[in-house]
């Protein structure tokens, strides 16, 4: 009777070990989507105890297609059957607040048991690529209201089909790109986007076409050891890259280092090294297949221009090189979530202070031997002898919430409105002329294409973002959002004042009013203007430590030091990924 009843107590135990590993199993899978779980209600409209909305949270998007030759687009859709009665409309909803939903067909339901399946469909011709991405939204019925529900969950069966993305899925409407695909965070969305000149046929063929004639000495990679350097989608050359590059250059000019930029702007900027690659080339694509390391101030596929917007081939192999970032400013004011460790983007990378890499310790989660500690070479560029009291410098930083607008949208957001004010104010203008001051403007390159809309200020002059370290420099004050630049005011010793306007993205990062003042709007910035500067440079002076000069060559140093660290991926960024969950899998069963 003992040993039956230890027996039961054993078999219970066993039944309760195993269901508790299978919920883990379950876990881990729903940890597969993060943020997903709670993607079916982004919104955030509807109340938790409410009705429909217990009934909605299972609502997600089973399978899609496209009608062949037609601009007809459709998404299948499963819901609980308990649901339909509510049901008011089908959207599809912009992530651009500007533009209106589009309303879609209801082509048919059908009922399985406890779910409902609804096909419903819409014309590409109606979406606009200055939205970026759709969501499909359901709107419902709820006691007297109406909710709002975006629906972003999709089975594994859409999930599969969209891997690497569902860029293959793709129609070409005049000059947009519209397709689905599913995002970082496990989103189901509608991408519409302008083409970009290296999506073009000429050039996949070409990139295709040099793979193949590389394919045999890819096994040569670690041997041949060839570095690329690059910045901001290839298209500047005036960045802690560049600047690596040039210096790494003259002290190893037999080494294979390489600097990948577009044609256009090594034109423009009148570059003649002969180790420069042109993006588009045949030289590009064999070195790129070929190289180890990609050494950028930006993300890894930048390297590849305006064509990294989709997981192509190309994409596929850069994720397996090493890519060591060499930032384009210090952290700290923003959170770059993209950046954390794990993200698939950043192999090793520099610090510019102890500071600095102690916040991408704990906050990014970077292992310590990940983060090389060297200062920044753009440091090196800037001159505190040009300093000028006669100069003020504006950095407004690009938003994700401002993307792809029109040039009259944009003129209607909060930034631009803010610096309208602000520079047709009365009393900015007579600030600035009693004092005989000058105003400059430091365009983000994402904001050169409402160069136009910034060229209507007045008392202001407009400039573009290569000539951030001369500006620096000669600047006593700058003014900016969040922009990284502030750490180079202050690495200076200038005053740096943090404009915090309505509607400003909220970034979570450092407390500003630690390093800088802060002001909300147009009136209290000229208080501020005229104010003395409360933070002395002692006070910051340990958000630098260790400073000291020649940043530059203590980067080059700390890279050729780990040289040996720098192992190429086995594996792309998506495989690595699949590997981590089915590791935990195992782990969990055993």
């Amino acid at each position: 009777m003992v040993v039956e009843q230890l027996d039961k107590k054993h078999q219970k135990l066993k039944a309760a070990h195993f269901q508790s590993k299978r919920i883990q199993i379950i876990n881990v899978f729903k940890s597969i989507d993060t943020r997903e779980n709670t993607s079916a209600l982004s919104t955030g409209i509807l109340d938790e105890h409410t009705h429909v909305l217990s009934m909605s949270e299972n609502a997600r998007i089973i399978n899609f297609w496209n009608e062949r030759n037609t601009s007809e687009f459709f998404i299948k859709v499963q819901i609980d059957t308990n649901i339909t009665p509510y049901i008011v409309e089908w959207q599809l909803t912009p992530n651009n607040d500007n533009l209106m939903g589009i309303v879609v067909t209801t082509k048919g339901m059908a009922e399985k048991g406890k779910k409902t399946e609804i096909l419903v469909s819409f014309s590409l011709d109606q979406i606009k690529s200055v939205a970026q991405y759709w969501h499909l939204m359901l709107t419902v019925r709820d006691h007297q209201d109406q909710k709002h529900i975006i629906i972003t969950k999709s089975n594994w069966k859409t999930k599969i089909k969209l891997l690497p993305d569902g860029y293959r899925h793709s129609k070409k409407y005049k000059d947009e790109v519209i397709y689905p695909t599913i995002q970082s965070n496990m989103h189901f969305v509608i991408e519409a986007r302008q083409i970009t000149k290296y999506e073009q046929f000429k050039y996949i063929r070409r990139s295709w076409l040099a793979y193949s004639l590389v394919l045999i000495f890819l096994p040569l990679i670690r041997y041949l050891n060839i570095w690329v350097f690059f910045e901001k989608n290839a298209t500047s050359a005036h960045e802690n890259a560049w600047l690596t590059f040039k210096r790494m250059r003259e002290m190893y000019p037999q080494r294979l280092i390489y600097y990948a930029i577009t044609c256009d702007t090594k034109n423009k900027l009148n570059i003649t090294d002969k180790n420069i690659i042109i993006l588009g080339t045949w030289k590009y694509y064999f070195i790129i297949y070929l190289t180890k390391l990609l050494l950028s101030s930006e993300t890894r596929y930048h390297v590849l221009g305006d064509s990294q917007f989709h997981r192509s081939m190309l994409v596929n192999k850069m994720s397996k090189k090493v890519h060591i970032f060499l930032q384009h400013g210090m952290n700290g004011i923003k959170d770059v979530p993209m950046f954390h460790y794990g993200h698939g983007q950043i192999d090793f990378l520099i610090a510019a202070s102890n500071w600095e890499k102690e916040l991408i310790v704990k906050e990014w989660h970077y292992p310590d031997n990940r983060v090389f500690v060297t200062g920044l070479p753009r440091w090196d560029e800037l001159v505190p002898e040009m300093l000028s009291r006669n100069v003020i410098t504006f950095m407004p930083t690009w938003q994700p919430d401002i993307t792809n607008l029109t040039q009259n949208m944009f003129e209607n957001t909060a930034l631009y409105k803010t610096y309208k004010t602000l520079f047709e104010s009365s009393q900015f203008v007579n600030y600035m002329s009693q004092n005989n001051i000058d105003a400059h403007l430091i365009l983000h390159p994402k904001f050169l294409r409402y160069s136009q809309s910034f060229k209507k200020l007045k008392y202001v002059t407009i400039n573009v973002s290569s000539d951030i370290t001369t500006l620096i420099s000669k600047s006593q004050i700058l003014v900016t959002d969040y922009s990284s630049t502030a750490w180079d005011s202050l690495y200076l010793g200038r005053k740096v004042i943090f404009l915090r306007y309505a509607d400003l993205h909220n970034n979570n990062g450092l407390n500003v009013n630690m390093i800088g003042t802060v002001v909300n709007d147009s009136a209290s910035l000229i208080a501020a203007l005229i104010e003395s500067n409360d933070h002395t440079h002692n006070q910051l002076e340990s958000y630098f430590e260790p400073k000291s000069p020649n940043n530059t060559q203590r980067v080059i140093e700390k890279l050729m030091i780990n040289q040996k660290k720098f192992k190429i991926h086995s594996f792309t960024y998506l495989n690595r990924k699949l590997l981590e969950i089915i590791k935990r899998l195992v782990s969990l069963i055993l």
